[in-house]
C-alpha cells in the first residue's frame, strides 16, 4: 500500500513557516503535518491570526514535547515523510529528534542538533578545519565555573542554546559581581563563555546546496547602537555589502570554509562573523533560514532567481536542480536593502503610535517585519526580541543613507505606552474584549477537556 507523502513542521505560526508551506505546495503539491506542542499557545495564536485556522494540511496534531516522538512514530506508520523543516532556532533540537525517527534523505538528526549546541558546534568546526578561526570557548554553569578556568581579559557569556541576543553579557576579567548577577538571570541555564572579539559584525545569509555549493545571497554589516551605559543593541540597522566591497571576498571565503566544516548541507544558513586585526571569527551559525525577514530580503535582492523558500524546499526534499548556477549579483549590487530595528524605553501597553503613515509613504519603504499595534505590550529594548518594530527599506545609497533612514525613523515613529493602564481604558476596549472573549473560550475548552 502506497503511503501519502507529507512533511513535518512544528508550530508554524510565523511568516517563514507560512512561506515554506506555500513553497512546498507549489513545488511538490505536498501538504504539511503541523504539530503543535502547546495547546494554550496554539489557541491564542490562532485567534490572533485567524488565517492559521485555514491552512491546507494533511493533519494538525496538538501534543507536547514529551509525547512528540511517539506522535512522529505513529505518523511514520501512515505517511511517507519527505522532510522535516527546522524553520526557527528554538525548534532545531526537536526537529533533529524528529528527523532521526524518519526515513528522510537529508542530514542525520545528530548533525542538525549540533546547530543548537553552540559550544559543541564551534569545537567541531575548529577540529574539522583548523584554518577556520572560532573564539576560544567553554561551558560554564556558575560564577565559580567562570573563574576556576582560563578567563580572557574580555569575554562574553551567553546561553549555549541562545538566540536573538537574549541574556548576552559582556565582561572583563575582574567582573565577579557582574558575572554572578548575569548568571542569576537564568538559574540552571547552561552558558557558554567566549573570548570577546572586537570589530565590526557581519551577517551572511544564503543556501548551502546538497552538493556543498555555498550560495551567498545577502551579506550585511550590523550597525550597533549604544542605548545606555550598560546596554548596546547588537544591531539597530544593517548596511548591505556589494560584491566590489574589499571585505566581500574574505568574508565569503570564510563562510564557505565554515559551512563545509559544520556538516550542514541542503539547507539555508545564517552566519554571524566579527572581524578584527586577526581576520574573521565566527560568532554564530544557524542551520536554518534567518528570522526577521531575511528570507524576504534574500529573495527581493535577487529578482532574477526563484525565491529563497522555493529553492530551500527542493533541497529539503532532495530535488536540487533548481537555481544551481552561481547567483548573479547585478540586481543585488544595484540597490541597498536594510532592516531597521526600533528601540523603546517605555513599558506597559501601547496607547498611541504616531508616524506609521509617514513611514509607509516613503518611496524606500518595502514592508514591516514587525509592525507596532495599539494594545500590544511593550518593554524597554534589551535584546532583539524586545524591539517594538522592524521595518525594511531599499535605497540606492550606502551607509550614510542607511544611517539617515534609521535616524529619521526613530524621530518619526513615536510610541506612547501606559504602564498603569486600567483594564477598562477606552483605547484598549476592543483589544480587551477580544482578549477576554478568547480567554473565556480557552478556559471553557480547557475545563471541558476538549
Amino acid at each position: 500500500m502506497n503511503k501519502r507523502q507529507s512533511y513535518l513542521i512544528l508550530n508554524p505560526y510565523d511568516e517563514d513557516a507560512q512561506s515554506f508551506i506555500a513553497a512546498m505546495s507549489l513545488a511538490f503539491g505536498l501538504r504539511p503535518i503541523c504539530i503543535y506542542t502547546d495547546p494554550k499557545d496554539r489557541f491564542y495564536t490562532e485567534r490572533a491570526k485567524p488565517h492559521l485556522r485555514t491552512l491546507n494540511t494533511e493533519e494538525e496534531i496538538t501534543t507536547n514535547m514529551e509525547s512528540l516522538l511517539s506522535v512522529v512514530d505513529e505518523l511514520n506508520d501512515r505517511y511517507d515523510i519527505r522532510a522535516v523543516i527546522p524553520f526557527r532556532e528554538h525548534y532545531v533540537e526537536a526537529s533533529a529528534a524528529m528527523l532521526e525517527r524518519c526515513n528522510v534523505d537529508w542530514m542525520a538528526g545528530p548533525d542538525l542538533a549540533l546547530f543548537r549546541d553552540k559550544h559543541r558546534q564551534k569545537s567541531t568546526i575548529a577540529q574539522r578545519d583548523p584554518s577556520v578561526r572560532v573564539p576560544m570557548s567553554r561551558l560554564v554553569y556558575s560564577e565559580s565555573d567562570v573563574f576556576s578556568g582560563e578567563v580572557p581579559d574580555r569575554f562574553v557569556i551567553k546561553p549555549n542554546d541562545g538566540a536573538g541576543s537574549t541574556n548576552l553579557g559582556f565582561f572583563e576579567k575582574g567582573d565577579r559581581t557582574e558575572v554572578a548577577a548575569h548568571l542569576a538571570l537564568a538559574p540552571g541555564e547552561t552558558w557558554i563563555l567566549e573570548e570577546r572579539i572586537d570589530g565590526p559584525e557581519f551577517r551572511i545569509n544564503g543556501l548551502i546546496r546538497r552538493d556543498g555549493t555555498v550560495q551567498v545571497l545577502l551579506l550585511t554589516e550590523y550597525i550597533p547602537l549604544k542605548i545606555s551605559d550598560t546596554f548596546t543593541l547588537a544591531y539597530s540597522a544593517e548596511v548591505q555589502l556589494t560584491t566590489d566591497d574589499e571585505r566581500w571576498a574574505c568574508l565569503v571565503d570564510y563562510a564557505e570554509r565554515t559551512l563545509r566544516a559544520s556538516g550542514l548541507w541542503g539547507s539555508p544558513f545564517h552566519l554571524e562573523v566579527k572581524v578584527d586585526d586577526k581576520g574573521p571569527a565566527m560568532i554564530d551559525l544557524g542551520g536554518r533560514i534567518s528570522s526577521d525577514g531575511s528570507g524576504f530580503m534574500m529573495s527581493v535582492t535577487h529578482p532574477d532567481r526563484p525565491d529563497a523558500y522555493a529553492v530551500a524546499v527542493r533541497d529539503y526534499v532532495g530535488d536540487n536542480e533548481l537555481a544551481m548556477d552561481p547567483p548573479s549579483y547585478d540586481s543585488y549590487n544595484e540597490y541597498s536593502i536594510t532592516s531597521i530595528s526600533g528601540i523603546s524605553s517605555a513599558e506597559g501597553y501601547i496607547v498611541g503610535i504616531d508616524g506609521v503613515d509617514e513611514v509607509e509613504a516613503r518611496p524606500e519603504f518595502l514592508r514591516w517585519i514587525v509592525k507596532p499595534e495599539i494594545g500590544e505590550q511593550i518593554t524597554p529594548t534589551r535584546d532583539l526580541r524586545s524591539c517594538p518594530y522592524i521595518a525594511v527599506f531599499r535605497h540606492s545609497g550606502g551607509r550614510e543613507q542607511t544611517l539617515q533612514l534609521r535616524d529619521w525613523l526613530y524621530e518619526t515613529v513615536k510610541i506612547t505606552a501606559d504602564p498603569e493602564l486600567l483594564p477598562w481604558a477606552p483605547v484598549r476596549v476592543k483589544g480587551l474584549v477580544n482578549k477576554a472573549s478568547t480567554r473565556g473560550a480557552w478556559l471553557a475548552q480547557s475545563r471541558s477537556g476538549s
